[in-house]
């Protein structure tokens, strides 16, 4: 797996280098939030409007140097507390099928 690099010295955490949707998954957004079914298995996922964000985003930056980028222009928030909160986000989202990292 290609990942971003951890910017060295500065500590920061390391991310795949970009992610994918698997064919399998629908989502939609609804009234601010985004929900998604992951079909094989039938689980549902609605995501809060913070989420519903960050999904987006991911979506419009599938590689993820440009999503850290814009994210980092939407919240307020330090690179290394979203490269923490980015990962931990994405490791759950591909432990449960719902994105899949890519190369």
């Amino acid at each position: 797996m290609t990942e971003i690099p951890d910017e060295g010295s500065k500590g920061l955490v390391a991310l795949p280098a970009g992610i994918a949707v698997p064919d399998d998954v629908l989502w939609q957004e609804v009234d601010g939030q985004v929900v998604l079914l992951e079909m094989n298995k039938g689980h549902y996922f609605a995501l809060d409007p913070i989420g519903s964000r960050i999904w987006l985003t991911l979506l419009d930056y599938p590689v993820l140097a440009g999503a850290v980028e814009q994210l980092m222009s939407i919240f307020d928030v330090d690179e290394r507390t979203l490269r923490t909160d980015l990962a931990d986000l994405l490791d759950q989202m591909t432990r449960t099928k719902l994105l899949c990292v890519t190369v």
